[in-house]
């Protein structure tokens, strides 16, 4: 779910940054969501693990939830035996960098009270300092 099935080069030497082009700081999908205060590097693992947090949690609720973001970066690592040189190794696992202040999930139908519970132990999950957000509707 959270590895790219086509990609132009599966291996990358040198990643170039790119210009956002558009912001991922408000809400857009739900009604709250996850913000982080700082950039970090996330695996594709710990968004698998807040994947199968939501679903058991949501559940009840009936309600749905959106990634933001997504792992696009490979990393490699070559196996233990082998000596120095010979070109890359093999891909080990996939990165998605986050800058500071995106939104990195989004929920909706779920009542108030449970929102905050529910996101409190997925950002347990994360390596990122986090903040919890909201949409007030007046």
């Amino acid at each position: 779910m959270f590895i790219p099935t086509i990609k132009k080069y599966s291996k990358i030497h040198f990643h170039k940054k790119k210009k956002n082009l558009f912001k991922n700081n408000k809400l857009i999908f739900g009604t709250s969501g996850i913000k982080s205060t700082q950039s970090s590097t996330i695996s594709y693992k710990q968004l698998i693990s807040i994947n199968k947090i939501l679903i058991t949690l949501i559940k009840p609720f009936k309600g749905k939830f959106w990634f933001r973001i997504f792992p696009i970066l490979p990393i490699t690592k070559k196996s233990v035996g082998v000596r120095m040189g010979k070109g890359i190794g093999k891909t080990s696992y996939w990165i998605c960098h986050q800058k500071k202040n995106t939104i990195l999930l989004e929920l909706d139908g779920v009542p108030k009270n449970f929102t905050k519970k529910i996101l409190k132990i997925c950002t347990d999950r994360l390596p990122v300092q986090t903040k919890i957000i909201s949409n007030t509707i007046n």
